[in-house]
C-alpha cells in the first residue's frame, strides 16, 4: 500500500508546543508513522527538544496542527498513528525562545520565511521512507550595527527598520537602538536586506531642523546581501535638515480634475502601512507635509457617485522624496476585466469541481468603502470552465477558492508567463489577454517502504 505526504506551504503559521490535538484512535493498519532526526544544516549536530508538527488539508493558521512533538537529546522525534491516504506537511522549527536556527518544511530547498508569499505548490521529493524524515534546520543570521548623531556620538531610542527587499511583500521589522546607540535585528533568513532609521513616530518635526530618516546603504535602489554568516559593525548617521511637502493634483482617466479623490500615502519601509495626513484641498489638489526623505507609494482613486459605494478608478504610484515636490499629477485608471479558462491535468475534473472559484487579491491599502472592491474579488467557474472577473485595479494576484481535496493550482499563465502569486498590472478597460489557470493533484509525495 502506498502511503504519502503532502508537503505545503502557509504565509502564517502557529508555534505549537507538544501535542496539542490528539491523533485520531484507528486499527495499527490504518494509520502510519513519521520518525525522523532534526538536525544543524551545517554541522549535522542533532538539535534536541526542537518542535516538529503536522499539518493536514488546507492550512488555517487558527487550527491547531494534526499533532505535533519535541525531539529528544538525539534530535529524533516520532509521530505515529497517523490516518493514511491523507494529505500532509511537516514543519520543524527550533525551542520556543531560541533564535538560534530557522524553521524549516520538509522537503523544501530553502527555510520557511513567514515573510515570504509562498505559492501551494509541492515540489518533487525524492523517495524515502517514513524511518528517516529527517529535517536539517539552518542557522538563523543577524544584522547589528550603531546609530550615530551628525557629531558621531550614539543616539537611543532610534526606530530602526529592517526592510526584506528581496520579497514582493516587502514587510519589514522594527527595533529601537539601547543607550550605546546599538540595534541588533535577528533571526533572519539570507537575502537582501535594507536598513533604516529615524525618530520615533508620534512626534510632529520640527520643520527646521528635524532628525532626518538615513538608510543604509544610502541609495534606494542598493541593498546589502545577507548571505551565510551574520553582519556587524554596521553604522548609521543621521543627518538633520528640513523635511519636505508634496502637492500635486489628481485627474481621472481623461485627464479631467477628480473633485473628490481619496488618497493615500505610505512609506515603503512602514510595517504598520498607516498613511501619512494629506491635507484636501479644492479642485483635486492634495498637499502633504512634514515627509522625511525616502521611498513611498501614492494610492489614489476616484468613487462611483455621492454615496462613495465603489471605486471607479485606481491607481498606485512610487514617490521617492529627497526635496520638495510641487505639481505631482496622479492620473487614475478605469478598472480592468480580466478573463481566462481553468483547466485539470487529468482528462475528466474532480468531484466538487463545480464549486471552484478565482480570486483577485489587491495589494495596498484598503480605502474606508466597500472593502470587497479593493481587497478580495471572487468569480465563480462556469461550467465551460471559464471565468470573468470585474473591477481589477493594479498589483492584482490570482488565486482559487473552493478547490476539491487534494487539488491545488500548478500554473496561472498570464502574457505566456507564470503569475502564480506575483501581482499583475492588467490592461483596461478589457484586458485582451486570457488567462490560464492549471489545476494538479500530483503531489510531492514521501513513499513508505511497504510499498
Amino acid at each position: 500500500m502506498t502511503n504519502s505526504l503532502l508537503v505545503l506551504a502557509a504565509v502564517t503559521l502557529l508555534m505549537p508546543q507538544g501535542r496539542t490535538e490528539p491523533v485520531p484512535s484507528l486499527p495499527p493498519d490504518e494509520t502510519i508513522t513519521i520518525r525522523g532526526v532534526v538536525t544543524d544544516r551545517e554541522t549535522g549536530q542533532a538539535l534536541p527538544r526542537a518542535r516538529v508538527s503536522v499539518y493536514s488539508g488546507v492550512i488555517d493558521p487558527k487550527r491547531p496542527p494534526v499533532a505535533s512533538t519535541q525531539t529528544d537529546d538525539a534530535g529524533a522525534y516520532e509521530l505515529a498513528g497517523l490516518p493514511r491516504n491523507a494529505f500532509y506537511w511537516v514543519l520543524a522549527q527550533p525551542p520556543p525562545h531560541v533564535s538560534t536556527h530557522l524553521a524549516q518544511l520538509y522537503g523544501f530547498e530553502g527555510p520557511f520565511d513567514p515573510a515570504a508569499p509562498l505559492a501551494l505548490r509541492a515540489k518533487p521529493l525524492e523517495r524515502v521512507d517514513f524511518a528517516n524524515a529527517n529535517i536539517p534546520l539552518a542557522r538563523a543570521l543577524a544584522i547589528e550595527g550603531r546609530v550615530l548623531n551628525d557629531e558621531g556620538d550614539p543616539v537611543a531610542g532610534m526606530q530602526v527598520v529592517l526592510l526584506r527587499a528581496d520579497l514582493s511583500s516587502r514587510r519589514s521589522a522594527v527595533r529601537s537602538t539601547d543607550d550605546r546607540g546599538v540595534f541588533r535585528h535577528f533571526g533572519l533568513a539570507p537575502g537582501r536586506y535594507r536598513i533604516c532609521a529615524s525618530a520615533p513616530s508620534g512626534g510632529k518635526p520640527n520643520a527646521l531642523q528635524s532628525i532626518r530618516r538615513t538608510c543604509y546603504p544610502a541609495s534606494s535602489t542598493e541593498t546589502l546581501e545577507l548571505g551565510t554568516t551574520s553582519i556587524g559593525g554596521l553604522d548609521i548617521r543621521l543627518t538633520r535638515g528640513k523635511a519636505a511637502t508634496i502637492a500635486g493634483v489628481v485627474q481621472d482617466a481623461t485627464g479631467a480634475v477628480s473633485d473628490r479623490p481619496l488618497i493615500q500615502f505610505i512609506e515603503n519601509d512602514d510595517p504598520s502601512r498607516t498613511s501619512l495626513p494629506v491635507e484636501q484641498l479644492p479642485g483635486g489638489r492634495f498637499a502633504i507635509r512634514d515627509v522625511e526623505p525616502g521611498a513611498y507609494r501614492l494610492f489614489a482613486a476616484t468613487p462611483w457617485g455621492p454615496d462613495d459605494r465603489e471605486l471607479r478608478e485606481r491607481v498606485t504610484i512610487p514617490v521617492v522624496v529627497d526635496r520638495d515636490i510641487d505639481n505631482l499629477v496622479v492620473r487614475t485608471r478605469a478598472a480592468a476585466t480580466i478573463s481566462g479558462l481553468v483547466t485539470f491535468e487529468t482528462a475528466t475534473p474532480p468531484e466538487g469541481a463545480t464549486r471552484i472559484g478565482v480570486i483577485a487579491r489587491q495589494d495596498g491599502p484598503v480605502f474606508p468603502i466597500q472593502p470587497s472592491r479593493i481587497g478580495v474579488i471572487p468569480a465563480a467557474v462556469k461550467s465551460d470552465s471559464s471565468f470573468i472577473l470585474h473591477g481589477v485595479f493594479q498589483e492584482t494576484r490570482l488565486g482559487m477558492i473552493g478547490l476539491p481535496k487534494g487539488w491545488f493550482v500548478r500554473s496561472i499563465t498570464y502574457r505566456g508567463r507564470d503569475i502564480t502569486d506575483v501581482p499583475v498590472d492588467f490592461e483596461g478597460p478589457i484586458d485582451p489577454h486570457p488567462i490560464t489557470i492549471v489545476l494538479t493533484n500530483r503531489a510531492a509525495q514521501i513513499r513508505g517502504p511497504d510499498e
